[in-house]
């Protein structure tokens, strides 16, 4: 009886773990020639156009993205109102780091 209850819980903490990871932003994500990439160690990696890559850190705040990345100008930072949608991230806010204000929808990569 033991067994079964230990394989039960063991069955349900690991569907609660798969479910928490889908709704994560962790992973790459790619936008034409443009990536994001959110690690699960709070560091992320953005390649704008191919031409400008960025190493920093992010954190999530409801339906926020803090990011802040060192960029040709500097350290900045960016606040990002995000949302998923299965494998689609959409973004909006200053999302090359540029000023401008836009919204872009990434792909998650498949591996």
């Amino acid at each position: 009886m033991k067994r079964v209850l230990a394989a039960v819980l063991a069955a349900v903490m690991l569907i609660i773990l798969c479910a928490c990871g889908s709704s994560s932003v962790v992973g790459k994500w790619i936008f034409g020639v443009n990536t994001y990439e959110f690690r699960e160690d709070n560091t992320v990696s953005i390649s704008i156009s191919s031409a400008l890559n960025y190493e920093g850190t992010y954190e999530v705040d409801g339906d926020k993205i803090i990011i802040t990345a060192n960029t040709f100008l500097g350290e900045k930072t960016v606040e990002l109102t995000y949302s998923l949608d299965g494998d689609t991230l959409k973004l909006e806010g200053d999302i090359t780091f540029s000023g401008v204000v836009m919204q872009m929808k990434f792909a998650k990569e498949k591996k």
